[in-house]
């Protein structure tokens, strides 16, 4: 039930408004749901709180391919593998650039 799962992120960040996976997590199931805007939204705001997660920047890559912005998708899943390949997650590196290259064509 993602909407009861979005109700439950709500008060985690409630609780603690610094809580980058709370948004993170939320972001996840608003765009599951298929409300892009507000899953960008949320991923923007868990970067805000953790510079370094990766998955925010690779799930707004996905996003941003999702509504056509080619250019915004790029950016983000270049940064991902960019992180992902500091923190040695080689397969997740591998994904992103493979998502760059197809946006590319």
């Amino acid at each position: 039930d993602k909407q009861a799962a979005i109700e439950d992120y709500n008060q985690a960040i409630k609780i603690n408004p610094n809580y980058a996976l709370a948004y993170y997590n939320r972001g996840v199931a608003r765009y599951e749901l298929g409300d892009k805007q507000a899953a960008i939204e949320d991923y923007n705001q868990a970067i805000k709180n953790d510079p370094n997660y990766v998955n925010a920047y690779y799930n707004l890559g996905l996003a941003y391919s999702t509504l056509g912005d080619k250019q915004a998708a790029i950016e983000y899943f270049r940064k991902s593998a960019d992180l992902y390949k500091q923190q040695g997650k080689e397969s997740d590196y591998e994904s992103a650039l493979k998502h760059i290259t197809q946006l590319e064509k």
